[in-house]
């Protein structure tokens, strides 16, 4: 679960100022996101290069690289005050 990050998280210091991005709060124990690495509080910036400036963007770029199903899905997050990349190994047959 994720939404785009505001200007209260900025306040509350969960984001730099000006940080833009998706911000993740929720993850399914057991998911592809948790065995991935992904977690809660992360900032998502890019997925699979796109930038991503808000939740809107990253539901598009999910969608489209749902069309695609590439084997591998790449995240750059924000987790407190480092940057890393998370790949997501992916299993488009079991999306309904």
């Amino acid at each position: 679960t994720m939404r785009s990050v505001t200007y209260t998280d900025r306040l509350k210091q969960d984001a730099n100022p000006g940080e833009d991005g998706a911000l993740i709060t929720a993850v399914d124990e057991g998911s592809w996101a948790a065995l991935g690495g992904l977690e809660n509080g992360d900032i998502i910036h890019r997925i699979s290069g796109t930038a991503i400036n808000n939740m809107e963007e990253a539901r598009a770029q999910l969608r489209l690289l749902e069309k695609q199903k590439p084997r591998r899905v790449v995240f750059f997050v924000a987790r407190g005050v480092r940057t890393l990349f998370v790949e997501l190994q992916t299993d488009w047959g079991q999306v309904q």
